[in-house]
């Protein structure tokens, strides 16, 4: 499903690519045109001989003329048509005004190594000299001299050139320089300005292309660059590109140049100035080339709707804002923005990694970081979602403004004009909203879905709280969907929790859902289960296309829900189960009891199910909590089907075993429901059941037999009877006969772990007592009771102590992890 201008989720902005208005940003000429362009050629000035067939001209000569310097800078190229080596140190030049003031012309260190031209080659010299504020360029006359030993003066004048009125060195704009780089020739050509009015500045930004014309690889220099008006003033501009250019024959490579002048400043009618530095006994700043450039396009800001065209890597494209929103987050600001780009070319494009803005009125800058971008295909689209937090609720949301910026800047000291704005109208705070809140977002696809925040929780997790966000995902589109990706901030009474300590769990095992299918996904993060938290602030987002969903919570609804002792529903789409407690048991210890607690569950799925692994927590009536351990599933459940888990806690005496409550809540693992066998690190969706009050033991007077329970065992003693001897050194060995009946429930299974039997002889103080198994002895330490009926069994018990009565007390005990809990009790003669 294609919808790439329309989205209907609380947007303030919405755009449609039919209607979209386009603002027609002027064309530039790009790096491409620097081929195509003529080569401005300056006036051709007249050669003076050296030798029959050899001479020097004058090719160009630049005036520097900035505050606090005044310099000239010319070439000159020297032919050698004779059939032997030309020296080159046998000629010089005398550099004077028309006036007859003598300046003193400086060979540059590039041009000194050169001693002499090789027949049938050129070379060039290039000089530089201070001159005076008085003189001109057009004043300037250079003459040729050569040394000659014969004449008084020791030096002849082989001609003379002159700068004649009118001269001008500036390229004119949309043409081309050919300058000499090292030795090569190198076009350059300014090919565009823009410029944009900030506050009390004026932003600049000039594009110049480069071309090496050579035939071999040529570095520029590291040249300085600067604006000057059509009044004479001149300003810095930078270069996105500090370090020297490397440009390999007839590549072309493009610089960006920015600076900031005074908003009285006009660019129309200046001047680009590139000039080069030279270190010897001081710094000289000598004129390289001078362009006449474009006129300006001040930057405007597109309309509500409006698309600007652009050129990414010589494509055509389109941008338009289609969504701006603004939330409030406890006591900030959060905004979101929506950017559709489209590209028109014919080629992929890679979206650069632009700087993105959000300005207010009163010019304070906020910056938006941005989804990933990514290739463009050829008449496609791309959404790049825009977000912020954090802004001060001082911040004035009125006359809001997005720009769009070459490559990262800063938030106080922007120096360029951005390539495009666009206006941010009627921008009004959604206020957030208590859990419970549904929202229509739309994925990277503009398919709709609905996200519902159905609770948020603080739940109990060993020296931790777990706060817990539960959302449903709803399709309520018309098509089947991919999973929206969720993701989300938090914020804890307006202190943002670091994004690595906030994660999703994807409660679903799908990955698309059709038209009103339905998934779950959990927003978790840990706090010291001592902070104190009022109130909780948070965004969902889809982390493709950006839209999201805002709401705060009070933590007096953090509660955990109970089902009383009616069981609760658990589970997700595909393993919905129902859970009901059935039992609780307590084993005693000398400081602490071991609280069992048996609880049934059903399959309420047509499937056979492996049930996830839980979490529970034991809770008393005092909100005290402790962490259970669980029984594991052998097997699956059958549709339908029942079968039974244990939870397990140590618990100190202290604390009362009534008005138990189980905390139970799905186990999650990493982003994902925990499987069976794993063990979670975190839990979600919890809900408490009411415990039944625990087993009582049976007593027995004058019954003939006891009859107990140790599920899946059913126990039945009769037929009791004690004889002993006695022996002064090993003291009492006392013979406990019996009879009993051992039978199995083969539908039932130990749950949690095997049990075992134990039997407590009472008379008076002393005990004596003897463990046993079920069925098979484990090892040579255990005695086994065996399965059948009307068994007998003799048990030898030493003791030092012991007191003879005409009434004996038999206990029997269920030990379970070495605590144990008394089933039964019966008096015998």
């Amino acid at each position: 499903m294609n919808k790439p201008w329309i989205h209907t989720a609380r947007t303030a902005l919405l755009a449609a690519a039919l209607l979209i208005p386009t603002l027609e940003i002027p064309s530039y000429a790009s790096a491409a045109s620097i081929e195509s362009a003529s080569i401005y050629q300056l006036p051709e000035f007249p050669s003076v001989n050296l030798t029959g067939s050899s001479y020097m001209q004058l090719k160009e000569v630049l005036v520097l003329n900035k505050e606090g310097a005044r310099r000239a800078s010319f070439s000159f190229t020297v032919y050698n048509g004779d059939q032997k080596s030309l020296s080159i140190r046998d000629f010089f030049i005398h550099l004077e005004s028309r006036s007859g003031k003598s300046l003193t012309p400086i060979l540059l260190p590039e041009s000194r190594s050169q001693t002499s031209i090789a027949p049938g080659s050129t070379s060039q010299f290039r000089y530089y000299a201070e001159l005076p504020e008085t003189i001109e360029v057009q004043d300037l006359i250079f003459k040729v001299m050569k040394w000659d030993f014969s004449l008084p003066g020791l030096e002849r004048q082989m001609g003379q050139v002159s700068v004649s009125p009118g001269y001008s060195p500036a390229v004119p704009a949309g043409s081309v320089s050919l300058v000499q780089v090292a030795g090569a020739p190198v076009k350059m050509q300014a090919l565009q300005v823009s410029d944009l009015e900030d506050n009390s500045d004026r932003l600049v930004q000039v594009k110049l292309a480069f071309q090496n014309a050579g035939s071999h690889n040529v570095k520029i220099p590291a040249y300085s660059y600067a604006l000057q008006s059509e009044d004479g003033l001149t300003y810095p501009l930078a270069a996105d590109k500090s370090e020297s250019l490397s440009i390999d024959a007839l590549e072309m490579k493009e610089l960006t140049l920015t600076g900031k002048l005074p908003k009285a400043v006009s660019v129309q009618k200046s001047k680009l100035l590139i000039t080069e530095s030279f270190q010897g006994e001081k710094s000289v700043e000598i004129p390289v080339a001078e362009f006449e450039l474009p006129q300006s396009n001040s930057v405007r800001i597109a309309e509500e709707q409006e698309a600007v065209e652009l050129t990414v890597s010589d494509q055509s494209m389109r941008v338009a804002l289609t969504r701006a929103n603004v939330d409030i987050q406890y006591d900030k600001y959060a905004a979101d923005l929506n950017l559709i780009w489209e590209n028109h070319g014919y080629a992929n494009v890679a979206l650069p990694s632009y700087a993105y803005l959000l300005r207010t009125s009163d010019g304070a800058a906020y910056p938006l970081s941005a989804s990933s971008a990514g290739n463009i295909l050829p008449q496609s689209h791309l959404n790049l979602a825009l977000s912020a937090t954090g802004i001060p609720k001082s911040a004035s949301l009125e006359d809001l403004r997005l720009e769009i910026y070459d490559s990262n800047v800063s938030t106080t000291e922007i120096a360029a004009p951005p390539l495009a704005m666009f206006k941010l109208k009627n921008v009004t705070p959604s206020a957030v909203t208590d859990a419970g809140v549904a929202g229509e977002l739309q994925d990277s696809a503009g398919n709709p879905y609905q996200l519902q925040v159905n609770k948020v929780q603080r739940l109990p997790w060993e020296e931790q709280d777990i706060i817990s966000i539960d959302a449903t995902i709803t399709n309520v589109g018309t098509d089947t969907i991919a999973n929206p990706k969720i993701n989300g901030d938090i914020q804890l009474d307006g202190i943002p929790v670091d994004a690595e300590q906030v994660r999703t769990a994807d409660l679903g095992e799908v990955n698309s859902l059709a038209p009103g299918e339905k998934r779950s996904v959990v927003l978790l993060t840990k706090i010291p289960y001592y902070q104190q938290v009022n109130k909780i602030s948070v965004v969902l987002k889809d982390s493709d296309s950006g839209d999201r969903l805002s709401f705060q919570s009070e933590s007096d609804m953090w509660t955990v829900p109970s089902s009383g002792s009616e069981g609760l529903s658990i589970g997700e789409v595909g393993s919905q189960m129902m859970m009901k407690p059935a039992a609780v048991k307590v084993y005693e210890g000398s400081t602490m009891n071991l609280v069992y607690a048996e609880v049934n569950i059903q399959n309420m799925e047509n499937r056979f199910i492996t049930p996830g692994e839980w979490s529970g927590q034991f809770k008393t009536k005092d909100n005290v909590y402790f962490a259970a351990k669980l029984s594991s599933f052998t097997q699956k459940i059958s549709p339908q089907g029942h079968a039974r888990v244990g939870f397990w806690a140590l618990i100190p005496k202290r604390y009362s075993n009534d008005h138990l409550e189980l905390v139970v809540g799905e186990g999650i693992t990493g982003t994902r429901l925990t499987k069976a066998g794993e063990v979670p690190d975190a839990f979600t969706k919890s809900a408490s059941m009411v415990l039944p009050k625990a087993e009582t033991a049976i007593k027995l007077k004058t019954a003939a037999a006891l009859e107990v329970d140790s599920e899946p065992y059913h126990f039945s003693i009769y037929d009791m009877d004690l004889s002993y001897t006695y022996n002064q050194a090993t003291g009492y060995k006392i013979d406990f006969i019996f009879r009993y009946d051992l039978e199995k429930n083969s539908s039932l299974e130990a749950v949690g772990g095997e049990r075992k039997l134990v039997l407590k002889l009472i008379d008076f103080d002393p005990v004596a007592q003897k463990e046993f198994v079920m069925e098979t002895a484990s090892s040579a330490n255990d005695e086994a009771l065996a399965l059948g009926t009307n068994l007998k069994k003799t048990v030898t018990i030493t003791t030092v102590d012991w007191f003879f009565f005409s009434k004996n007390t038999l206990q029997v005990y269920e030990r379970f992890e070495g605590y144990d809990r008394l089933l039964g009790s019966i008096d015998f003669h």
